[in-house]
């Protein structure tokens, strides 16, 4: 499909609306100002229960079907996340190995995978993991970003007790209010009193939340699309990183053939069990 686009100069985008989250926007902009120092360590998760997307949102049964889908819980949450990590920590995948298999879910409703989880070895020596299920109750997601000086957590798609914001950031970088980041600045309210940050150099260091407006990512990237489209431009999600997350995703059958890291990129094309080509 890339290939066919580039040839034929047809724009060419995939639907990982997680980059347009502004939650997500934001930590990627705050990494590339260097907030919370070098990047190290990444961890996406994501876990649903099938039927609160299948029985009411899916228009189609197309995600039960083996033989066309593949793979359910890795390729369908996973391929969202582990598209996130990769655009947040700013690096290609060198490496891989996971799971994806069976555990809870009735082979009547679906034989295929509904955990997994993904381990990745980035190109800039940073580490990621991504996780996976579909057979929790309730809808939990965090993506944890770490650094040599600071780290975030961001929460898109549900919140509970223990992911109460939708970002919070902590930076051990020392600040004035002068030089203060504005997006953080804009959510730094005061602990005792507001004049406080104004005369503490450096400013104290504590957790910032961030609460984004809630504007919905889907609009967001289909906005992005088409203008990116009419401007004649690049759209942030390319062919190419639809076809890097799938190489990554595949990896992943091919490491629980071999029980070992898999070199990226494959040098053979792999297909999962179900799959029928």
């Amino acid at each position: 499909m890339v290939r066919v686009c580039r040839e034929n100069k047809v724009k060419l985008t995939v639907g990982t609306n997680q980059r347009f989250w502004f939650e997500h926007e934001w930590a990627k902009k705050l990494i590339e100002d260097g907030v919370i120092g070098e990047v190290k360590f990444g961890r996406s998760s994501l876990y649903e229960t099938w039927h609160l997307y299948q029985d009411d949102v899916a228009y189609s049964d197309y995600r039960l079907k083996p033989e066309g889908a593949a793979s359910a819980t890795l390729f369908d949450q996973g391929s969202h996340r582990v598209d996130l990590l990769r655009w947040l920590m700013g690096s290609e995948a060198k490496r891989v190995v996971g799971v994806a298999k069976r555990v809870a879910t009735s082979e009547e409703i679906c034989p295929l995978d509904d955990l997994s989880w993904v381990a990745i070895d980035f190109d800039n020596g940073s580490q990621g993991i991504v996780t996976t299920d579909k057979f929790s109750p309730v809808v939990s997601n965090i993506t944890e970003i770490y650094g040599t000086e600071g780290m975030m957590f961001m929460s898109s798609e549900a919140t509970n007790p223990f992911q109460s914001l939708p970002l919070a950031i902590y930076t051990a970088k020392d600040y004035t209010w002068e030089n203060l980041p504005e997006i953080i600045k804009k959510y730094r309210y005061p602990t005792d009193f507001w004049v406080t940050d104004l005369i503490t150099k450096p400013l104290p260091k504590r957790w910032i939340s961030i609460t984004p407006p809630r504007e919905w990512s889907f609009t967001r990237m289909m906005r992005h699309f088409l203008t990116y489209f009419v401007e004649d431009k690049e759209p942030l999600v390319t062919g190419e990183d639809g076809a890097r997350v799938m190489e990554i995703l595949c990896g992943v059958f091919k490491s629980m053939q071999t029980s070992a890291w898999v070199d990226l990129p494959l040098k053979e094309e792999v297909f999962p069990p179900y799959y029928k080509k």
